[in-house]
């Protein structure tokens, strides 16, 4: 986007911004009561998120009389594609005191609500003005913690009795007002609520201590001695509006007690936050940036947070040993000595955009050196799975960038391979020598579905496969039954896609036989397998597929040899005016507590696949042996466009199944309107999702809170439909924007946040 603008059209533009009034930034409509069941959540004082929730859902958690909780589409996770309000409410769906709207933008965020007395409790998500909505957010939830318990001042404090000192779920909320800025440091950001950790330092010590799930304006305070008392002295004084305070490389002078203080600033809501924390020795300064300064790596699992690229220089290329454009920014390198016959997993986080992650069997530079595995990742955080080590010796792990970035910050987690249930061998990449496993009764087979394998596949498997095959793997079982069910559990994917899977009869690896359901969820979740018609000691194939190679890890149990349960009959979904009707029927439920209603789209710009969402649920009527009917309705959000629809059977063990896909073309709205903006807050980048209800030009401009234009985007041509804008926000500065989204002569103004 270009920064030179005519006079005119700044006017133009200030113009729309001022007559544009945006009176929906907090206002107050709630609470808002009513709402439908969707799912039981179990806070705890680490963070967690649930994936799709929508405006008109309710989540279900026991509250403790006492303790506080942090319900948020703003933080830790928490992300909002739509205008949300919160509104906390007790079993009966009376309001409990718990509401917010539009506090952290078009997101909502109910912090640190008390609870009154122990019992059942409703999250309430509502759309703008207490509306139901078809959106999916993420919500982020946490129980804070006890407030009695160590930190609450220096002579209670929370004791760290070791370096590297890596925790999380900590929070300032409820530990009182101990320390100020009249004590040592004498800063604003001690005016909050304070958490006090304690620790044992030596002179010359260097460390460094990071923060991270912070809410801004926070401060982080090292001082040698408690901050009330005569005599201590302030080492380090870290105030962040943005947020996640940080110190590095400090060296301690004496031989001492060393308090570490987690505060807030004094005159911005709220006057407490969350935090987890991570005190660890320093790295030495240019350690890592070559083969020669490594750094050691002195066993495995390995996890340390607080690394970077940065300053170390770009001393290893794409003209080396594995070749990738993700070694052309600077580099920070690791070596590990290897017993030899050994497998690693890989998760690098906390990065930038564009990162990659590299395995050597020596240096990247040295003639021989081989690229034993690589992954790079252009919105950063690269995984790898199944790195097998086998021969002894010195190996170098490296994480660097594809400029831009140049660099990097980026923890480091390395694990043993999964399986870890049964130790059996993966799954082989080749049907012609598919690993043996046992599938009797009770057992349980692990594995991987590794973006590393390649396609395996006939004409004839291509046929009775129900997806496309990218790294497909196969393992071999002897049947003991007629009937076998196999529970498909998958605990972690990539790319959120999930796994396709199916039984087949196969004498030469070329022609085969379906023997079960091909089970194709098309996202990450767990179902079942059902073989029919077995031969009692013949062997079988189960062939394990990325959808979309998505890289999965997974677990297969035997849990019967009963049919699965439900049997469905038929899907259909008609559109009646703006809605939907979705109607299904089955012909024999056993076991069954609901049905979910699925929407999907196809996405765009991306792997090839279609993505679901939840939109409704319809709870089970009991075990019957001839079928029932449903009927939910459902209002798409996006219009002018292909959609899809399925129903999601959950077992009341948690398994699920589905049903066949329907697919149906809807005409769109008569105006068009603002779909999404995330992430929230942006750091560097912000999308801007939008539907066109004609065929026109999209224009847009981002303001500062003054009115001044910062950036913006000339003239596009788009049809009907949905569109996407990416801005690149890596050069604002930390703070509130306005934008104006101009969709042929409509106009569409909203606020984000950015920070980097």
């Amino acid at each position: 986007m270009g920064q030179n603008y005519k006079k005119s059209y700044m006017v133009v533009w200030g113009a729309i911004f001022s007559l544009l009034a945006y009176s929906h930034l907090n206002a107050q409509f709630g609470p808002c009561l009513g709402g439908v069941y969707r799912d039981t959540l179990i806070p705890t004082v680490a963070w967690q998120t649930y994936p799709c929730v929508k405006g008109g859902e309710y989540m279900e958690f026991t509250g403790i009389a006492g303790r506080m909780y942090t319900f948020t589409y703003c933080f830790a996770g928490g992300i909002n594609f739509d205008d949300t309000q919160i509104t906390i409410l007790d079993g009966n769906g009376n309001d409990a005191g718990g509401y917010a709207d539009d506090d952290c933008g078009l997101g909502s965020h109910v912090g640190y609500w008390f609870c009154p007395a122990n019992g059942p409790y409703r999250v309430l998500t509502s759309s703008y003005y207490c509306t139901t909505g078809n959106i999916c957010n993420v919500l982020a939830y946490k129980i804070e913690p006890d407030p009695t318990g160590p930190g609450n001042t220096c002579a209670n404090s929370y004791l760290i009795p070791s370096l590297p000192f890596v925790a999380s779920g900590f929070g300032t909320c409820g530990f009182g007002y101990d320390y100020s800025s009249a004590n040592a440091c004498g800063s604003q950001f001690m005016n909050d609520e304070d958490f006090v950790f304690r620790f044992n330092g030596t002179a010359g010590q260097c460390i460094s201590i990071f923060t991270d799930n912070t809410y801004t304006y926070t401060g982080l305070f090292l001082v040698r001695g408690c901050p009330n008392v005569g005599g201590s002295t302030c080492l380090q004084a870290v105030e962040s509006a943005g947020g996640n305070p940080f110190i590095t490389n400090f060296t301690l002078p004496t031989t001492s007690t060393y308090y570490i203080i987690i505060d807030g600033e004094g005159t911005v809501f709220p006057d407490c936050t969350p935090f987890d924390i991570e005190v660890m020795n320093c790295v030495a300064v240019g350690q890592g940036a070559n083969c020669a300064t490594a750094f050691p790596i002195p066993s495995i699992p390995y996890s340390q947070n607080g690394f970077t690229t940065c300053g170390r220089g770009n001393t290893y290329t794409s003209a080396m040993a594995c070749g990738s454009n993700y070694m052309n920014g600077d580099d920070f390198v690791f070596s590990y000595v290897s017993p030899g016959n050994e497998c690693l997993s890989f998760d690098v986080s906390n990065t930038f955009s564009y990162t990659g992650v590299f395995v050597f069997d020596g240096c990247p530079s040295a003639g021989g050196t081989n690229c034993i595995a690589s992954r790079g990742d252009p919105s950063g955080d690269p995984e790898i799975r199944q790195v097998n080590l086998v021969a002894p010796g010195t190996y170098y792990f490296m994480v660097s960038t594809w400029p831009s970035p140049q660099c990097t910050p980026f923890n480091l987690n390395i694990t043993h391979c999964l399986p870890a249930c049964g130790m059996n061998p993966n799954a082989s990449d080749l049907c012609t020598s598919a690993t043996p496993v046992s599938l009797a009764m009770g057992d349980t087979v692990c594995g991987t579905a590794n973006f590393f394998f390649t396609p395996d596949v006939s004409v004839d498997l291509d046929n009775d496969f129900c997806g496309s095959i990218e790294n497909n793997s196969w393992f071999g079982f002897v049947a003991d039954s007629t009937q076998m069910t196999i529970r498909v559990d998958v605990p972690d994917c990539m790319s959120g896609f999930g796994l396709q899977v199916e039984l087949f009869q196969t004498s030469d690896c070329n022609t085969f036989t379906p023997v079960s359901n091909c089970w194709n969820p098309q996202y990450q979740t767990s179902g079942v397998l059902q073989a029919t018609g077995l031969t009692v000691g013949q062997t079988y194939y189960a062939m394990i597929d990325g959808y979309a190679g998505d890289d999965c890890e997974f677990l297969f149990i035997r849990i019967g040899n009963g049919p699965l349960p439900v049997t469905w009959g038929s899907i259909s979904a008609t559109p009646i005016g703006k809605t939907v009707q979705v109607d299904w029927s089955t012909t024999q439920e056993q076991n069954v507590r609901g049905f979910h209603i699925q929407r999907g789209f196809q996405e765009t710009g991306g792997l090839d696949g279609l993505r679901w969402q939840n939109v409704g649920y319809v709870e089970g009527l009991g075990d019957t042996e001839t079928g029932r009917s449903y009927s939910f309705d459902d209002i798409p959000p996006y219009d002018g466009a292909t959609w899809y629809y399925r129903i999601q059977e959950v077992d009341i063990d948690g398994v699920s199944d589905f049903s066949e896909i329907v697919e149906l073309q809807l005409s769109g709205p008569a105006i068009s309107e603002l779909r999404g903006v995330y992430p929230v807050p942006a750091s560097s980048e912000v999308n801007i999702r939008y539907y066109a209800a004609a065929p026109g030009n999209v224009r847009l401009a981002i303001m500062d809170v003054q009115g001044r234009i910062v950036d913006q985007m000339d003239a596009e041509a788009v049809e009907v439909g949905t569109g996407m804008l990416t801005v690149n926000t890596s050069g604002y500065a930390n703070g509130s924007y306005f934008f104006v989204l101009a969709i042929g002569k409509e106009l569409i103004k909203h606020r984000f946040e950015v920070l980097q």
